[in-house]
């Protein structure tokens, strides 16, 4: 559980460090026509999807966190998964991202977004993001593997510990 609070905290810390700093900023080319940092206020979802449902947006984020908080700290079956730093790892992360959106939505009504990568262009929607979006997606790939590779892995050699296993 300690190491599940400390990377909360500092993921959260470093995407609300690193939006507050982005408020305002020029364009910045850091690698052209790659990456851009650019500030920009996003009050859709990812890629401003669902633009102007701030408010619905703000509800799904907080039974989100809910969610994951009270199956983390009261399922059975989160018991079992909280002895896998991996699991640990995946879960803070979503939930420190979903932490620092819902943060940006209450206090400003928007999400500050700032990275800017320009080789995603084909997409039909804008892909300015920002450090909570890389945690969440982050997250949700460590999660995944954790539950059809480590998890199952373990399941096929009972007595094992899923970190074990190679």
């Amino acid at each position: 559980m300690i190491l599940f609070l400390i990377i909360v905290v500092i993921a959260l810390a470093l995407d609300l460090i690193t939006k507050a700093l982005s408020q305002g900023m020029d364009a910045v080319s850091v690698i052209p026509q790659v990456l851009t940092f650019i500030y920009a206020e996003n009050t859709g979802a990812s890629g401003g999807i669902f633009s102007d449902f701030t408010f619905y947006l703000t509800i799904f984020s907080i039974l989100v966190v809910g969610a994951f908080l009270v199956f983390y700290f009261a399922s059975k079956t989160a018991n079992e998964f909280k002895k896998s730093k991996t699991f640990n790892v995946g879960t803070a992360l979503i939930v420190a991202g979903a932490l620092g959106n819902m943060v940006d939505r209450l206090f400003f009504g928007f999400v500050r977004d700032f990275i800017y990568i320009e080789l995603f262009n084909f997409f039909p929607f804008t892909t300015i993001f920002n450090i909570a979006d890389i945690l969440i997606n982050a997250g949700v790939v460590i999660l995944i593997v954790y539950i059809f590779f480590i998890y199952r892995a373990k399941e096929q050699k009972p007595g094992v510990s899923g970190d074990e296993i190679r």
